[in-house]
């Protein structure tokens, strides 16, 4: 999500509280710090900076990923090439949950069912980037667009 136009909190962020937008969250990586409100005398509201504790990033918990994968890289009907398939048909399905959140089916269960969407897309790539049904060889999401029977 994005800021709102006066603050980089997201008001009502996915998990019922207020957060920064993605945005700013990655910046903190790019800054080393977090983002924190300190006071601004002349506007009396709140600026943010990126002054407060030490952001690192821990190693072990960045996955190494093939370049560029794609599900035509595994043979039809192999562990890797399913999970790759299951992948790219839940990312079809989140893009059209999104198409249809962006041009009027707006409401409440289409924009939970998203989110639950994404959170199964995670998962799937984690799952992937672990290789657990590879062997413990890693496979990268492929992001491949597969329209299906329903689907825009």
């Amino acid at each position: 999500m994005q800021r709102t136009s006066d603050s980089p909190v997201e008001v009502d962020g996915p998990n019922g509280n207020n957060d920064f937008a993605h945005f700013y969250r990655l910046s903190e990586l790019k800054h080393g710090r977090r983002l924190v409100a300190v006071p601004d005398a002349e506007s009396r509201l709140a600026a943010y900076a990126f002054a407060g504790t030490a952001v690192t990033v821990d190693p072990r918990g960045i996955y190494d990923l093939p370049t560029d994968p794609a599900s035509n890289d595994h043979p039809d009907g192999s562990p890797a090439r399913r999970q790759v398939d299951t992948f790219n048909a839940t990312y079809t399905t989140l893009l059209a949950q999104l198409h249809g959140l962006l041009n009027g089916h707006n409401d409440m269960t289409t924009f939970m069912g998203s989110l639950a969407t994404m959170s199964t897309l995670e998962d799937l790539a984690r799952a992937m980037a672990r290789g657990t049904e590879t062997s413990g060889v890693p496979i990268g999401p492929s992001f491949e667009y597969r329209p299906t029977t329903g689907l825009a």
